[in-house]
């Protein structure tokens, strides 16, 4: 795989089948077409999992030094349902399992 988007997608697609291993029924964001950007839900979430007792919003990161700063300050700020939580996943390349970075708990 050559392009970042491909290379983020792909990780987004493990993310998916882990967490699906888990139980969860997974929705990621729509893949964009070949010239359009891609477009995250509400702007903010790669992915939304899915089980009967819990609602996760995913951000999917492969890179640790997009974890810090004002990158996350967006997803931080938004308001999610009580039932809910945000998380980070950070999946870096070569690495077995991810990093689970919880930006707000029930």
């Amino acid at each position: 795989m050559s392009s970042t988007r491909a290379r983020g997608r792909a990780t987004e697609r493990k993310v998916k089948r882990w967490l699906e291993a888990q139980g969860y029924d997974v929705q990621l964001a729509p893949m964009p077409s070949r010239w359009a950007r891609q477009t995250d839900m509400w702007g903010l979430w790669d992915a939304v999992a899915v089980r009967e007792d819990k609602i996760l919003y995913i951000q999917v990161k492969m890179n640790r030094s997009h974890t810090y700063g004002k990158a996350l300050d967006a997803h931080r700020a938004w308001k999610c349902p009580p039932c809910a939580e945000k998380l980070l996943i950070l999946w870096e390349p070569r690495k077995r399992l991810p990093e689970i970075i919880i930006l707000q708990s029930v």
